[in-house]
C-alpha cells in the first residue's frame, strides 16, 4: 500500500540537509519512529490489538541510503521495519526547498502490513489508518528535531 505526506520546516533547504546528514544519526530516527507509533498505541489497544509499547518491547530497524542531490532537493532512501504491528516501509524522504526560508519534508513510499493482519479486516483497516497517522507524526517529530538542531 502507498503512503505520502509532508510537513514544512522553517529552515532553508541547504541548512536542513546539513542538519539531517551531519547531526541526526540513524538511532535518533528510530526513536522518532517509535515515538510516532507509541502516540497511537492506545487506539490499537482499545481495538483489541493487545498491549503495545514499541519503545520498551519492540525493535525498530532503520536504514538510510546515501542521499541523492538535485538542484532543489536532497532525496534519502528510508526503510523501517520492526516487530509486532509495525509495517515494513520502503520510502523516499525528500527534503526540498519551498521558498528561501522553508524546507518541505515529503515522505513517499510503500508499506506492507504484517502477514498476521488481513488488510480487508476491521483490524487491517485500523492499522492502515494508524500507518498514515504514524507517518505524519514521524514527519512532525523530524521537523521539530531539525528545527531545534544548532545552526
Amino acid at each position: 500500500m502507498f503512503v505520502h505526506d509532508f510537513v514544512a520546516v522553517p529552515v532553508p533547504v541547504d541548512e536542513t540537509v546539513r542538519r539531517f546528514t551531519a547531526e541526526l544519526p540513524t538511532p535518533n530516527l528510530a526513536a522518532l519512529i517509535k515515538q510516532a507509533w507509541n502516540a497511537d498505541a492506545p487506539i490499537l489497544v482499545a481495538a483489541g490489538a493487545g498491549p503495545l509499547n514499541l519503545v520498551q518491547t519492540h525493535r525498530v530497524h532503520v536504514e538510510l541510503a546515501d542521499h541523492r542531490l538535485r538542484n532543489d532537493a536532497a532525496i534519502v532512501g528510508l526503510r523501517w521495519s520492526g516487530d509486532g504491528w509495525l509495517p515494513k516501509l520502503d520510502a523516499d524522504l525528500e527534503l526540498v526547498g519551498f521558498g528561501h526560508a522553508t524546507t518541505h519534508l515529503h515522505l513517499m513510499g510503500r508499506y506492507e502490513l504484517p502477514e498476521s493482519i488481513d488488510r480487508f479486516s476491521p483490524t487491517g483497516s485500523l492499522v492502515q489508518r494508524v500507518v498514515v497517522v504514524a507517518v505524519r507524526t514521524f514527519l512532525v517529530n523530524l521537523s521539530d528535531a531539525l528545527e531545534r538542531l544548532s545552526a
